[in-house]
């Protein structure tokens, strides 16, 4: 958990929630449980090359990536705890 950690990149994270949350109401549900995690690292990965002034390196690639998934998946397990 540690390694991903210091991937995550929060202002990334928090865009692509945001944007995922906003699109999810619009979609069917099948598309929605296929696609969104997809959509969501391809926000995160678009966003964080936005925020390194369009330097793509392996590292922006990578923070970019696991911040668009961490940013859904927090919320998916927040949703959870929130229901239980």
């Amino acid at each position: 958990m540690e390694i991903l950690q210091q991937y995550v990149v929060v202002i990334t994270a928090a865009f692509s929630l945001v944007v995922v949350q906003i699109v999810k109401p619009f979609l069917p549900e099948a598309v929605q449980t296929k696609f969104l995690p997809a959509f969501a690292a391809i926000l995160g990965l678009a966003f964080n090359i936005f925020v390194a002034n369009f330097e793509i390196t392996p590292l922006v690639i990578v923070e970019g990536l696991v911040s668009g998934l961490a940013g859904t998946g927090l919320y998916e397990i927040i949703k959870d705890i929130a229901n239980k």
